[in-house]
């Protein structure tokens, strides 16, 4: 009993330095071989399988509470994924919820942004509408003037034109004329020609009288035959002479009043030429001015209807494009309206996205409030949780190291049992040869029994006590061979793993 109380102060101070030293078989063995040999103590080896079965006992109950510690363990873990989950559900919620008002309120933004791209649109075809009437307005104001014009040049062509053909009658009936007296003029120049040539010819038969005189001057010398001749011929020479004279005279008189006549008229014609050549002259200047101004205005008016003619160009394709304007703003005004309709649409979707909005930030304002108590609670919670947490972690910690401890202890127990299992072989061995011992300790006690049964009452009293208790005893001591091999385990082992899981609970407090 000694032995085993310093076994198991050897057990307890190994516990308390932590470590698992081999327990002293040698010790134990001794032990055992000296119960066998005396076996009188028999309740020690009960005390030994009592400790064996309550150390079995302990052990399964600390496995039992291991279960039970893990699956507690697992519970909490179970709970803290939840709540991680839970919590990660209502930021996530949260996230999505500050999303939802964000798309909402840029959704927003932008149907403003585009009612607003949607009236300054309208506002600048509007205005584009406005200035194109206005310079079509202005295009056929000019166009109208320009008709006006025109018509105006046109008359003045006309007028112009009359007064040409006007002038040019006249100047043509001022040929005519000059034609007419230059005729007459050569008339008059041929009958002066043919005046002076008879005039001519008189003189000639003049000298040719006189030479004749003379020469009948010279013939009157002649004899007188030929002065008769001569005297009638020159009676007739006078008489033709004196016709000649009368007839030069009377022609002489002609000629000098056709000449007077001729002058009159013709000084009279030359100052109505001289006035109609100046007027000719002024109203060809005047009408060479009014041509050239009129050519001019005709290049001008040319040009004018060149540009006319482009502004006509011009102004139907203005027509067509005013066509085409007119479509696009039948087009516009029925778009417009469907644009109204819609933008009636829109402030209608838009009260509503503001009563929307105003009820998403009376519900977010209600959510704040809501949510910063969700904080509060959430902070609470999260403190009580982390402080669980902790404490849980605590705890896991110290049943992760009360499970380091037993599975150290298990390993501890299994080297124990592979000793023990040496030790079992050894103490098989032995209790064959204490058995072998016993048998020929119990022939001897019967042959002792045998020679002395009746020879001293005092040895007769102890031999029953001896068979009495040296059977019993004998078979208490072959209890241990139907033992388990954890049921073979040592006192000091026992209290060994009992000082082990004591300090395992008592390290993590600390």
């Amino acid at each position: 009993m000694e032995d085993l109380g310093d076994l198991t102060q050897s057990s307890e101070t190994a516990s308390e330095c932590g470590k698992f030293p081999s327990p002293n078989y040698e010790a134990i063995l001794k032990l055992i071989e000296r119960l066998s040999l005396e076996c009188k103590d028999s309740g020690s080896l009960l005390k030994i399988q009592n400790a064996v079965y309550s150390y079995k006992r302990l052990i399964q109950l600390k496995n039992g509470h291991c279960k039970v510690l893990q699956g507690k363990l697992q519970v909490v873990e179970k709970e803290v994924s939840g709540l991680r989950k839970k919590l990660t559900d209502a930021e996530r919620e949260q996230l999505e919820q500050e999303q939802e008002l964000c798309n909402v309120r840029f959704t927003l933004k932008q149907e403003e942004e585009k009612r607003k791209n949607v009236d300054w649109i309208y506002n600048k075809i509007k205005e584009q509408l406005r200035e194109k009437e206005e310079q079509y307005n202005k295009e056929v104001k000019a166009r109208q003037k320009l008709e006006i014009r025109i018509r105006e040049l046109d008359v003045e062509m006309k007028t112009v034109r009359n007064n040409l053909n006007k002038v040019l009658e006249e100047r043509n009936c001022m040929e005519r004329q000059l034609l007419q007296e230059q005729k007459a003029r050569i008339l008059q120049d041929g009958i002066l020609a043919s005046h002076l040539h008879k005039q001519k010819e008189l003189k000639l038969a003049q000298e040719k009288i006189s030479s004749q005189l003379q020469e009948a001057l010279e013939q009157r010398r002649q004899p007188s035959q030929c002065a008769t001749k001569m005297q009638d011929c020159v009676q007739k020479l006078g008489l033709e002479n004196h016709m000649l004279k009368a007839t030069a005279r009377k022609q002489a008189e002609k000629i000098e009043q056709l000449k007077k006549n001729l002058l009159s008229e013709f000084l009279d014609l030359h100052a109505e030429n001289i006035s109609a050549s100046d007027d000719l002259t002024a109203k060809l200047e005047t009408a060479t001015s009014k041509c050239l101004h009129l050519y001019k205005q005709n290049q001008l008016l040319q040009r004018e209807l060149l540009s006319m003619k482009m502004i006509q160009r011009k102004y139907e394709k203005l027509k067509k494009h005013k066509k085409k304007l007119e479509q696009e703003i039948a087009n516009l005004r029925s778009h417009m309206e469907q644009h109204m309709i819609e933008c009636g649409q829109i402030e209608q979707y838009k009260w509503e996205i503001e009563e929307k909005t105003k009820q998403d930030l009376a519900q977010a304002a209600y959510e704040d409030k809501l949510e910063k108590l969700r904080h509060k609670q959430n902070a609470s919670v999260r403190t009580q949780m982390e402080r669980r947490i902790r404490d849980l972690e605590s705890e896991f910690s110290k049943m992760k190291s009360q499970v380091d401890c037993n599975q150290i202890e298990m390993e501890n127990y299994k080297q124990l049992y592979l000793e023990e299992v040496k030790i079992r072989k050894s103490l098989s061995n032995k209790l064959s040869k204490t058995d072998e011992r016993l048998a020929e300790v119990k022939t001897k006690l019967l042959l002792e029994r045998k020679q002395n049964r009746a020879s001293q009452y005092s040895m007769v009293d102890i031999r029953p006590v001896l068979e009495s208790t040296c059977p019993r005893d004998s078979n208490r001591f072959f209890t241990p061979r139907s033992f388990s091999r954890e049921n073979m385990l040592s006192t000091s082992n026992l209290w060994l793993s009992v000082e082990t899981m004591e300090n395992c609970k008592t390290k993590p407090s600390d």
